[in-house]
């Protein structure tokens, strides 16, 4: 059931790089730049993946790379609960702390892909119920 989330998202995010939104002439910096969270992830740093996801979003901003951006805004939610569900609320259900991460992660992003948000986590609610 989660896993068609994560296909759903796959296939959102291939769609808006696919449809011409993002500026392939920009995207070296942004391409280094996932590298760099994907190596720190790699070495189990969370704190470093996140700067590199905001800077991400910074720059996919900039350039208008809108499928960077939503990538960036959906990882940093997931990196965020990975964190909370390590002991900071261990009495609240998964489910309900990404909610609550992924709404706060949509009230602070650009307009521009606020909607492809809104859809990912309306996706969400549809896999839970």
């Amino acid at each position: 059931m989660k896993s068609s989330v994560f296909i759903f998202v796959f296939y959102a995010i291939v769609f808006l790089m696919a449809s011409g939104i993002n500026n392939q002439a920009n995207a070296k910096s942004v391409s280094e730049l996932w590298d760099e969270m994907e190596e720190a992830m790699r070495n189990n740093l969370p704190k470093t993946a996140t700067e590199k996801l905001n800077l991400i979003y910074q720059e996919a901003s900039k350039q208008k790379m809108r499928g960077d951006m939503v990538k960036a805004k959906y990882f940093l939610t997931m990196i965020k609960l990975a964190d909370t569900m390590q002991g900071a609320h261990p009495d609240k259900d998964a489910n309900i702390l990404f909610v609550e991460n992924f709404n706060k992660e949509i009230e602070e992003s650009d307009e521009a892909v606020k909607p492809v948000m809104k859809l990912l986590l309306a996706k969400w609610f549809w896999e839970y119920y």
